[in-house]
């Protein structure tokens, strides 16, 4: 944030390459930056508007003054009035593109449509990815029944496109059309799988997506079968991935991809619930692609108290706890634990803790009350009856504070 520095050594750049090959375009470029950093609006576009057609650094300004039209002027108008120039001056279908993402972002479908419409009539052999864009569109309109027509069209001219297969089995999917969404997976798999070229780190990642798809599809019509083994070969898939391709990946795509095995492990877990020490393993196998991960350490928990390991469940608590201290799960576990020990000032802490976080977790008020009447303390359990009333214009009349009210008076 050190304009003035900024400014003087602007001003020496343009003594040094004012003659240089587009150097002067470049320098207008970092000036219109500039001006914006010192929110000098009306100059930035002044400064941007200068850069020609000609320049390489034409689109570059155009977006540029795109961004300053819609989130610093709100002038929806000439925001998509920099992309309709771009595509008008350079009609190539990524321009074409970016202006039908315009009219998507400023809530504008239809014109997105017409706008890939027109592409799609220019040019013939881009049908396929224009039909894509379309179908997603037509989706954000609610026009199901045409997205459908689009994508299918779409997915018939490139069959082993299998990232265009997953957007239309997800669509299938929330129409609860479940047939048509296993066929549009299959055909795609085998499509796929036909063809004879080796495997991208994409493409695994979108067949990945297309077994997730079909485990949703499983668990949603209580195919319990299917839905562990549809699970079993994206993790065996992800496995894959994460193994070629873990020198290679940048961090956030590694992140991205760690997250998904995590995922896989904790619904492997989740699908196993009528066997426990298989589920384990798989909350297990989360934990070791993320060692914080929420989900898997409750359910963890869980299991061990239900199974009366109490120093296990303590543990997983207080590793949760150090993820989200906010966790009221872990919190309400925890002060369970410690109560069952026979240690009351540290669980009647521990349910003040998890009060002063969430005031209507009812469970742990009245066993607050409990523990606060045992100690002869009873009168400090009000500060929090008054909170978890205070949590809403109608939290007076839930049960909750009905109950543990009536609970605090009967020992009063």
């Amino acid at each position: 944030n050190k304009l003035k520095e900024a400014q003087a050594i602007m001003d020496e750049a343009r003594k040094t390459f004012h003659k240089a090959p587009g150097g002067t375009d470049h320098l207008t470029l970092a000036e219109g930056t500039l001006c914006l950093k010192r929110r000098d609006v009306k100059r930035a576009l002044a400064v941007l508007k200068t850069i020609r057609a000609s320049s390489e650094l034409y689109m570059t300004a155009k977006v540029k003054m795109a961004e300053i039209y819609l989130n610093h002027r709100k002038q929806k108008h000439l925001y998509v009035g920099c992309y309709r120039e771009l595509a008008q001056k350079h009609p190539t279908l990524h321009n074409r593109m970016l202006l039908g993402k315009a009219y998507m972002r400023i809530q504008e479908p239809e014109k997105a449509i017409e706008t890939y419409e027109a592409a799609r009539k220019a040019m013939p052999d881009q049908d396929s990815k224009l039909s894509r864009v379309i179908g997603s569109a037509l989706a954000a309109m609610h026009d199901y029944t045409k997205a459908c027509q689009y994508y299918e069209t779409a997915v018939h001219a490139a069959p082993e496109d299998l990232k265009l297969a997953a957007d239309l089995a997800t669509l299938y999917r929330r129409l609860t059309d479940f047939d048509s969404a296993t066929r549009v997976v299959m055909t795609s798999l085998q499509a796929y799988e036909g063809k004879s070229k080796a495997q991208t780190e994409d493409d695994l990642i979108a067949k990945v997506r297309l077994y997730r798809i079909l485990a949703d599809i499983s668990r949603d019509a209580e195919d319990q079968e299917g839905l562990i083994a549809s699970l079993q070969k994206a993790r065996h898939l992800q496995k894959t991935i994460l193994n070629s391709g873990r020198g290679a990946m940048t961090g956030e795509r590694l992140r991205e991809q760690t997250k998904v095995a995590t995922e896989l492990c904790y619904d492997l877990g989740n699908a196993h619930s009528s066997d426990l020490e298989a589920s384990r393993q798989f909350y297990d196998l989360a934990l070791q692609h993320d060692e914080g991960h929420k989900k898997s350490l409750i359910t963890l928990a869980k299991i061990s108290l239900a199974q009366g390991e109490v120093e296990r469940c303590e543990q997983q608590c207080a590793q949760l706890l150090q993820v989200d201290p906010d966790n009221k799960e872990a919190l309400s576990m925890l002060a369970d634990i410690i109560f069952r020990k026979g240690e009351l000032d540290s669980a009647a802490k521990c349910f003040q803790q998890l009060l002063q976080r969430c005031p209507t977790e009812f469970n742990a008020l009245s066993r607050l009350i409990d523990l606060l009447r045992r100690g002869g303390e009873i009168d400090r359990v009000k500060p929090y009856i008054e909170a978890a009333k205070n949590t809403g214009s109608m939290a007076s009349f839930d049960a909750g504070v009905y109950y543990c009210e009536g609970l605090f008076l009967s020992y009063t």
